[in-house]
């Protein structure tokens, strides 16, 4: 199976994060030091980070790139016309007078949400991969969906509390949600690769 280069490199990433984070063999009755705890919340956020930047990163790569062809060769294509749809012209906005016009426009609010873009969680998801032409019912699939809410809420439980209310965190368990999310990104990957 074919992957972006984008993809190879979260990958990378997140093999470094685990070796680096979480212990090499994990305990067999979850007892851990608070050393190791607090590497394991660091993980939590280090990879949650990884898949924010892979989204964001390989979303507005394919709309950059489709509406480069657009412009240059005038190859129309899935993510244009999305790109039109979802994030065109709006009632009361001046319009441009060609095109082309329409489709800088739309890019460019479109880079606007992917700017203004902090997590990954449905909502999140449902605002960035659209416009580049997956619809959300193409979205992988539920339960990944449901996994990658759950784990960007999480994410904010440790990131929004200080030390003295630790978040309680299993290091085995941090690893099993983030393989799960990845193999829905590497899904959502072969996913992007289609659209050209």
């Amino acid at each position: 199976m074919a992957q972006s280069a984008r993809f190879r490199q979260l990958e990378r990433g997140l093999k470094r994060l685990r070796a680096n984070l979480l212990p090499k063999t994990f305990s067999p009755v979850g007892d851990y030091s608070p050393y190791v705890l607090d590497k394991a919340r660091a993980y939590r956020l280090l990879t949650h980070a990884e898949f924010e930047h892979f989204l964001e990163e390989r979303c507005l790569g394919i709309a950059e790139k489709s509406v480069e062809n657009w412009l240059i060769k005038k190859r129309h294509s899935r993510t244009v016309l999305s790109l039109l749809a979802r994030c065109g012209l709006k009632d009361g906005e001046k319009k441009p007078d060609q095109i082309d016009g329409h489709i800088k426009l739309a890019l460019a609010k479109y880079r606007n949400l992917i700017t203004n873009n902090n997590g990954i969680r449905q909502h999140n998801l449902f605002t960035i991969i659209p416009p580049i032409g997956i619809d959300e019912s193409d979205i992988v699939d539920t339960t990944w969906i449901a996994a990658v809410d759950s784990f960007g809420y999480n994410r904010g439980e440790v990131a929004h509390k200080s030390l003295g209310a630790r978040v309680s965190i299993d290091p085995r368990s941090e690893l099993q949600n983030v393989t799960q999310i990845y193999s829905g990104f590497e899904r959502l990957d072969q996913q992007i690769i289609a659209l050209r």
